[in-house]
């Protein structure tokens, strides 16, 4: 119901010229405070080329190892052929998982039975298979892909965040004609030199700022709601000009007025 985004213009023009440039992989940062709109803004760039350049959008909060990540971008960038990814993946043995378990013997001495439980050989395959997919990435730079990160501050997975930073988005960086963006409430570096987040790559940033009033009056007539400049600056002031609680409030209002969908 109030799902009309107001276009991020500026940010969606860097974004597009970033993207159109000729140059080795980039990485930018999209990051803000909750509900400003950093999720919105990843579909909005992946959306706005209309589908003339392959694009990835994967949300770091939902994969707990790397392989998750990487079959999803292959899955997902369609257009690509992987050859030298799947050629390599395909004599890689499958893993195994088993259990690590414990038992009590009959004189009451415990022994700890330690197995590969998988986990860290699927790591070590998804390191393996990371360079040929970059290079099949390098292969398609004619195409110049997009791949987007959501919520790369709430990963559950310490291993995915590693490989991130340490495997896949410098080999990107470094051979790649890929435009990558992630998305987080601040910059990873946390106060340290940008540069020490990823391995010789100078990330950009994009900070999300709250909207203006003439950004909700814009929002309020996209949805169909006659033209309140009153209204516009209640939401503005109580909400503070973030997206998301406007978008909560916004819907309340056309429920009770019995607006509806526009």
């Amino acid at each position: 119901m109030t799902n009309v985004h107001v276009d991020r213009i500026v940010e969606l023009d860097d974004i597009a010229r970033r993207a159109a440039e000729a140059l080795a992989g980039s990485v930018g940062v999209v990051c803000g405070i909750r509900q400003i709109g950093k999720s919105q803004l990843l579909y909005q760039a992946r959306a706005q080329d209309n589908g003339t350049r392959p694009a990835c959008m994967v949300d770091l909060a939902d994969v707990t190892e790397p392989e998750e990540v990487l079959q999803r971008l292959v899955r997902r960038l369609q257009t690509i052929r992987f050859r030298n990814y799947t050629k390599v993946k395909s004599a890689i043995e499958p893993v195994r998982p088993t259990l690590t378990f414990g038992e009590v013997t009959m004189s009451g001495q415990a022994s700890m039975h330690n197995v590969i439980d998988g986990v860290d050989q699927r790591a070590s395959d998804t390191r393996r298979l990371t360079p040929p997919f970059v290079e099949d990435l390098r292969k398609a730079r004619g195409q110049r892909p997009l791949l987007l990160f959501d919520h790369f501050d709430r990963c559950p997975s310490a291993a995915v965040g590693r490989w991130l930073c340490q495997d896949l988005l410098p080999d990107i960086a470094r051979t790649a004609d890929v435009l990558v963006l992630v998305a987080a409430e601040s910059v990873p570096w946390a106060g340290r030199d940008p540069q020490a987040w990823i391995d010789g790559v100078d990330p950009f940033v994009l900070h999300l700022q709250p909207l203006s009033v003439d950004d909700v009056l814009d929002w309020i007539t996209q949805l169909g709601i006659e033209p309140s400049r009153v209204l516009a600056d209640f939401l503005w002031k109580t909400r503070k000009g973030v997206p998301g609680p406007i978008a909560d409030e916004l819907g309340i209002y056309l429920a009770e007025s019995g607006t509806g969908r526009p």
